[in-house]
């Protein structure tokens, strides 16, 4: 219990927080650096919903990643001492799950960083236009039809929604 209590002021106490702020500092400061024409071309709500949700993203995968890789050594070292303890023969599915496991991971984890990346700019441009629209609403209401404002924020949720679907039909082939 006292590696699980360490493990979990190192993860939730010192890491949850702290890589994340770390990461948005970073990203904050090299927004400051762009161009006033990177800023007339983007939504300043999808460019802070970016700085923001990206940095949750990779803290999320560098603790999901570290989580799986913890489990798979534990089990198959344990696998494979237990069994190879028995009957060395015996060893050999394990090594052969370990080679198919090893090129599901190859096969699958580049393809998911993509719809990821293609998610992640679906979700922030969607982000955008809603925080814009809200940021904006005195412009919206004098100006804009409230059935245009509306599609324009449900175009970009059905863009979302699209990628999320892509995203979860990898999973389920992954699972």
């Amino acid at each position: 219990t006292a590696v699980i209590w360490i493990q979990t002021l190192l993860k939730h106490q010192t890491l949850a927080g702290n890589f994340p702020m770390r990461l948005r500092w970073n990203f904050h400061r090299l927004m400051l650096g762009q161009s006033m024409s990177f800023y007339q071309d983007e939504f300043a709500g999808r460019v802070a919903a970016k700085v923001m949700q990206t940095a949750l993203a990779v803290r999320d995968v560098w603790f999901i990643v570290s989580d799986i890789m913890v489990y798979v050594v534990i089990y198959f070292v344990t696998i494979v001492t237990v069994v190879g303890n028995f009957n060395l023969m015996i060893i050999w599915p394990f090594l052969i799950w370990l080679v198919l496991y090893s090129c599901a991971l190859y096969y699958f984890i580049p393809r998911l960083a993509k719809v990821s990346q293609r998610q992640a700019d679906a979700r922030s441009l969607m982000t955008g236009r809603i925080t814009d629209a809200y940021t904006n609403i005195s412009t919206v209401k004098l100006f804009s039809h409230a059935g245009r404002e509306a599609g324009y924020a449900k175009t970009a949720m059905q863009e979302f929604l699209v990628t999320v679907k892509k995203q979860m039909q990898m999973v389920s082939g992954v699972e």
